[in-house]
């Protein structure tokens, strides 16, 4: 990541699984990706799949107790605001603003 700090709010350095699959018509595969930090508006995680500066992404994640009162599943619709290729084992790291947050039912499944 980059050494700049963006970011206006504090953020934890959790590492989780976490789904996720890019907003495109037709739809995008999932894929599957690691949290590098969290906060309550953003997310940045590592991935080796493609992404840009803009691109709007899903995400599907447990939030954390640190910033949820209630562990709960979440489904985020956002935006991808930084993008820094190269990292180990070909991992890129993307930075994410939530634009949009939805919780989800402990038995739903992936929704495309």
């Amino acid at each position: 990541m980059s050494s700049i700090n963006r970011r206006a709010e504090a953020r934890l350095d959790v590492r989780m699984p976490i789904r996720f699959r890019p907003i495109t018509t037709p739809p995008s595969a999932e894929q599957s990706a690691q949290s590098v930090n969290i906060s309550q508006h953003g997310l940045c995680f590592s991935t080796v799949c493609p992404l840009r500066v803009g691109d709007e992404v899903e995400i599907h994640l447990r939030m954390p107790r640190e910033l949820s009162q209630n562990v709960v599943k979440v489904r985020w619709n956002a935006r991808v605001m930084h993008v820094e290729p190269n990292g180990p084992g070909g991992h890129t790291g993307v930075g994410v603003r939530v634009e949009r947050l939805s919780p989800i039912a402990e038995r739903e499944n992936w929704v495309s």
